[in-house]
């Protein structure tokens, strides 16, 4: 009688190690198929990540124009001076910063209503002219203006509702 010899494990492979484990489809999976399998999850993984943060909503400024010339333009008319905002697009955590905690808080609305201000928000990369103009190297940056374009101060860090106040709009304030 013969006796079966594949029940018994040979010499060279150790007892209930299997050399390789078949999938479902019987075949053994290559090193090149589990390589692909991780290289599309993290293209999938990548794309995903940018989707969201092209998706990430941008805080925005009511009241707040976008064209520096007419700004000017309303600023000798009234009399007023102008203040510009200078970001990224999109915009940078610190750009968004720089809006919820100095220039859309609540305190810097009050301070400005009803004051002779014209408000603008550029982004850098759409107003090159403007930007190497008035030698913006970072954002955020904001500066204030006279009706003649002549800069008068400039705050380029994101901070606080004072700084905006005591730094930029030249109030004394402590609250």
């Amino acid at each position: 009688m013969s006796e079966n010899t594949s029940d018994k494990p040979s010499p060279a492979q150790p007892e209930n190690v299997p050399q390789s484990v078949p999938t479902t489809t019987g075949r053994t999976p290559k090193p090149i198929d589990r390589a692909v399998k991780i290289g599309f999850l993290i293209a999938v993984l990548v794309i995903g990540f940018f989707i969201w943060r092209g998706q990430k909503t941008e805080p925005t400024l009511g009241g707040w124009g976008t064209n520096l010339p007419l700004a000017m333009t309303q600023a000798k008319a009234g009399k007023a001076q102008v203040i510009v905002f200078f970001h990224h697009s999109p915009m940078s955590d610190d750009d968004t910063r720089m809006i919820k905690n100095s220039l859309d808080a609540e305190e810097s609305r009050k301070a400005i209503a009803g004051k002779p201000y014209v408000k603008v928000s550029l982004d850098i990369e759409g107003n090159a002219d403007i930007v190497k103009k008035y030698n913006i190297v970072s954002t955020p940056t904001v500066l204030l203006l006279d009706a003649d374009g002549k800069e008068i101060r400039r705050l380029d860090k994101p901070g606080n509702h004072l700084d905006f106040y005591n730094k930029l709009l030249g109030l004394k304030t402590t609250e």
